[in-house]
């Protein structure tokens, strides 16, 4: 099944697309139809929920003021999900700026107070770098992969 939607305010962004595999998995793609470039301020987000428990949210390009608010919108109504457990994929990440610093706080905040859990997948350099200027390099469970996240979820 696919579900193509209009935007909403900007004339710019391409229509929002929801695939769905099975009763279970489904994907809900945000913004262009390919990954951004190296150099492309492009954001595309991408959700997943390959299971009952874990939701994988992957992210590529820039996270400056306007992505992260696309984040914020597409993150925050799913900490309220049966999911107990929220993984941001940010390795394709071109750039983090402080309002993703405060969301990516924010989202961990949330997820504490609800019993829920956040893992972060990949260390790309303007992550790891904003992390450090931020003072949060020991505040995120980073991990390498997408497959070290999921499988350290199902077992925390």
């Amino acid at each position: 099944m696919t579900v193509t939607t209009e935007p909403d305010t900007n004339p710019t962004e391409r229509p929002s697309t929801v695939t769905q595999d099975s009763a279970l998995r489904h994907t809900i793609e945000l913004a262009g139809s390919e990954a951004p470039t190296p150099g492309s301020s492009a954001l595309r987000l991408r959700l997943n929920r390959g299971t009952r428990n874990v939701i994988v949210v992957q992210v590529s390009g820039d996270l400056d003021e306007v992505g992260t608010v696309r984040l914020r919108e597409l993150v925050l109504p799913r900490l309220t999900a049966t999911a107990t457990v929220l993984v941001l994929d940010l390795s394709r990440t071109t750039f983090v700026g402080c309002a993703a610093l405060a969301l990516l706080t924010e989202v961990q905040h949330r997820t504490r107070m609800t019993g829920r859990q956040l893992r972060l997948v990949g260390r790309p350099r303007c992550l790891r770098r904003a992390l450090l200027a931020g003072g949060l390099t020991d505040h995120f469970a980073l991990h390498d992969d997408l497959v070290g996240a999921t499988a350290a979820s199902a077992t925390s």
